[in-house]
């Protein structure tokens, strides 16, 4: 399996490439349609699917533009979020005073329930970051997207966050997967579930305002 990390300028959020016996998949495109398509372009690679985490504007600003490169590639979603595709405040694009929505006619495949498989990718709905956010695992990686990073968390104070449900999905997160989980989130560095449960102060202890509930 190959993995490609691509992050954007404007909020450094991580896009990963995960190439697996000839297959290729996008994880969280963001603002990064011109540096996935280089590589795709210099491979000679035509990407089957884009997974989404979750439905915020940096993570799926350019699934219009890869759509109409890649002749309607499924784009999969959690059916939670899959109405931030058409909700500027939802996707939080409103913020920024630049609302973007997309068309009805993109190929938009809603994830259902709390795990699901896509052609060998495994699913599972961790809500608190958004109430549709999810964790995608393939072998033993976990792409967490905002729900868990690298000595923090994602934020529990936007459309559809909860603090509370966050806190289920991390420890969801720590009871389900092996510590040795290579972990892939959509900001900052790379880490490891064993370093998570070992040092990241939201997992290891509780605290006010946040665990104190």
């Amino acid at each position: 399996m190959r993995i490609l990390r691509v992050s954007d300028a404007i909020y450094e959020e991580n896009c990963y490439i995960v190439i697996k016996d000839n297959d290729a998949t996008i994880i969280d495109p963001g603002f990064n349609y011109r540096k996935i398509v280089d590589f795709f372009d210099k491979n000679g690679i035509t990407p089957s699917r884009i997974i989404l985490t979750h439905g915020h504007i940096d993570h799926i600003s350019d699934i219009d533009k890869l759509s109409e490169k890649y002749k309607d590639i499924p784009i999969y979603i959690h059916e939670e979020d899959s109405d931030f595709l058409f909700d500027g405040y939802l996707n939080c694009s409103s913020h920024f005073g630049a609302t973007k929505t997309y068309p009805m006619t993109l190929n938009v495949i809603q994830v259902k329930g709390k795990e699901a498989n896509i052609d060998g990718f495994k699913t599972y709905l961790t809500p608190g970051h958004t109430r549709g956010s999810m964790v995608i695992k393939i072998d033993d990686k976990l792409f967490t997207g905002d729900t868990l990073f690298a000595g923090s968390i994602g934020r529990s104070d936007l459309p559809t966050a909860s603090e509370s449900k966050l806190k289920e999905s991390l420890e969801f997160i720590k009871k389900s997967f092996s510590k040795s989980t290579t972990i892939y989130p959509g900001h900052y560095d790379m880490t490891t579930l064993k370093k998570e449960i070992d040092s990241n102060p939201y997992l290891i202890k509780k605290r006010k305002g946040f665990f104190s509930k």
